[in-house]
């Protein structure tokens, strides 16, 4: 990702978060983990990036984020549902699933806004129909 692209996307992300603080007050702490997370995600090598997403034999994907406590452990993000295997995914929102939401819907509309593009695709080049966009993004936005 160039420099350019790179500011682009973290702009995105920062105003993103913004409106989920306006939105949700209560997920503070949680957002400020997220942030972390997603620092962490831009600035670091391809191979280590706490983010990574699966995609699977039906055509599906999950995210996985690595845990920053147990570099060892993962946590899957389904994004059909917004969940997460986490423990405190029982709880609340955990920071796994605002960080994987911030940057999903972060490049869904950088991507969305280039010229020619029939459909969005997110950082990882994976394509959502605006059904599924609007579907799964509303989870998170109501």
């Amino acid at each position: 990702m160039d420099t350019q692209s790179l500011a682009l996307h973290v702009d995105a992300i920062e105003r993103e978060l913004q409106r989920l603080r306006a939105a949700r007050p209560k997920l503070e702490s949680r957002i400020e983990r997220a942030e972390n997370i997603l620092v962490t995600q831009l600035s670091v090598s391809n191979g280590i990036r706490p983010i990574r997403v699966r995609l699977h034999s039906d055509g599906s994907h999950s995210y996985r984020v690595r845990s920053g406590s147990k570099l060892s452990r993962e946590y899957v993000v389904e994004p059909e549902s917004w969940s997460c295997t986490c423990p405190d995914a029982r709880r609340h929102t955990c920071k796994h699933v605002i960080s994987v939401y911030a940057l999903h819907k972060a490049t869904q509309r950088g991507q969305s806004r280039r010229a020619g593009s029939t459909q969005p695709r997110n950082a990882w080049g994976i394509s959502f129909s605006n059904e599924q966009i609007q579907a799964n993004l509303g989870r998170m936005s109501g």
